[in-house]
């Protein structure tokens, strides 16, 4: 009897319109574009509001963002650090709702549809009211603040949501119990200290959550922004989501680009799993299977791909339907589906290779 090992390389396989690594799309052969003059649909749909008055900067924004194979956008980021968050806000929200009827995905070199990645800026000053003026500050150049150290602006709101999301206290009355709040969360870290104030959460009608979070944040330690090279106060806006049931509380994914999935442990916790859960299995040759991390973690849709003796390949497959939940992957922001190749091999025969 030959033991099973598994191979050092579990080999991730994305599904139909889902990359595998946390890279930027490939090239199109046929980039994505939006059927009209996108500019002008912007400047009719966004407006310099109170808010962003109130921050007192102005300035061009620009965005990297996704475009899908059945042409809906998703994953408005800042390419660069904004000069005024509630702009950045603005031009997303714009962008989200332009016409989806209007864009047309990228082409590969099939001509069939992928994702694909554009950039859009746009200069806000030109909607301010000419009354604003005075009480506005162009900027020419923006350092956002940082989060915990952090060496770029959008890893900050990514971690900082990461932070929220690990570290909000669930009162006792909502442990075991499904909830769900979209909550809200704004604060202004100090142009002259970096400390955070007037922390604002809207959104969840818990209290004990909602000081949990306004806790959170005011306690988060942030480096202070510069706008044109002069210390400045800088607002923070994002929204995330905050959910659990009976497991728990519920990932929030929403700050997440790309992630692959994962056993309990990582990589090598499931190799050390599933070399125990393939004891006994009699085999001479190797066996390749698939199977997909599904987007709640459970493991489904097996089948064998290479396998002289299909009764012990459909025996290691009963095995890893034993498998405890992984964690999902990720693709902008939303759990995805994605196909694993798990190669086995006797023992002895890896030896030789």
């Amino acid at each position: 009897m030959r033991r099973f090992i598994l191979l050092l390389a579990l080999l991730p396989l994305a599904l139909a319109a889902q990359t595998k690594a946390p890279a930027p799309p490939p090239t199109p052969k046929v980039p994505a574009y939006f059927n009209g003059d996108l500019e002008a649909w912007v400047d009719d749909n966004v407006s310099f509001t109170p808010e962003a008055v109130d921050m007192g900067v102005s300035g061009v924004v620009e965005v990297s963002f996704i475009v899908m194979p059945d042409s809906t956008l998703t994953w408005v980021w800042p390419a660069y650090d904004p000069p005024n968050t509630f702009l950045f806000l603005q031009l997303k929200q714009a962008l989200l709702a332009s016409p989806k009827s209007r864009w047309r995905p990228a082409l590969d070199a099939k001509g069939k549809p992928m994702i694909s990645q554009l950039f859009f800026s746009f200069d806000f000053t030109r909607k301010l009211e000419e009354s604003d003026m005075a009480e506005v500050v162009v900027a020419s150049s923006v350092i956002a603040p940082r989060f915990d150290g952090d060496t770029s602006f959008m890893s900050s709101l990514a971690r900082f949501g990461a932070y929220i999301d690990n570290n909000y206290a669930v009162p006792k009355e909502l442990k075991k119990k499904d909830y769900n709040y979209r909550i809200t969360f704004s604060f202004m870290v100090g142009g002259m200290d970096g400390k955070v104030r007037e922390a604002k959460v809207i959104g969840c009608d818990n209290p004990a959550i909602t000081q949990s979070v306004v806790d959170l944040i005011t306690g988060s330690k942030w480096s202070a922004a510069r706008i044109n090279d002069q210390p400045s106060d800088y607002y923070i806006q994002a929204r995330m989501f905050l959910a659990g049931d009976k497991n728990g509380k519920i990932e929030d994914v929403s700050f997440i680009e790309k992630r692959e999935p994962e056993f309990p442990g990582g990589m090598s916790a499931f190799r050390d799993w599933a070399s125990s859960a393939m004891n006994g299995i009699q085999v001479n040759t190797a066996i390749k299977v698939r199977f997909v991390v599904d987007r709640d973690g459970s493991l489904t849709d097996f089948s064998v791909i290479q396998a002289s003796d299909y009764g012990a390949a459909m025996e290691a497959i009963d095995r890893i339907k034993k498998s405890p939940p992984w964690r999902p992957a990720v693709m902008y922001g939303q759990r995805v589906r994605v196909s694993y190749n798990l190669p086995l091999v006797p023992r002895n025969s890896a030896a030789t290779k």
